[in-house]
């Protein structure tokens, strides 16, 4: 992969990502999800996934980073 599809591809996750914070907030804002436990199921998700292997060990760190991103996200909503 060269620079060019890395960039690329680095810019749609992140996409994917500002997208999904998006609609998490709106459902949470209107009291259709629980964002808290969201979260903590995202974490329970990560810390039950076994880092044997670079493919795996980088799905834990997203799923990760999403929760700090959701996390931080409606902290900053609600102050």
């Amino acid at each position: 992969m060269d620079n060019t599809q890395f960039d690329e591809l680095a810019g749609r996750i992140d996409a994917v990502y500002m997208a999904f914070g998006a609609l998490v907030a709106e459902l949470e804002d209107a009291a259709v999800i629980d964002g808290p436990r969201l979260v903590q199921g995202l974490r329970r998700s990560a810390a039950q996934r076994h880092t044997d292997n670079p493919g795996t060990a980088a799905s834990v760190r997203t799923l990760q980073d999403i929760a700090d991103r959701l996390e931080d996200a409606r902290n900053q909503r609600h102050r």
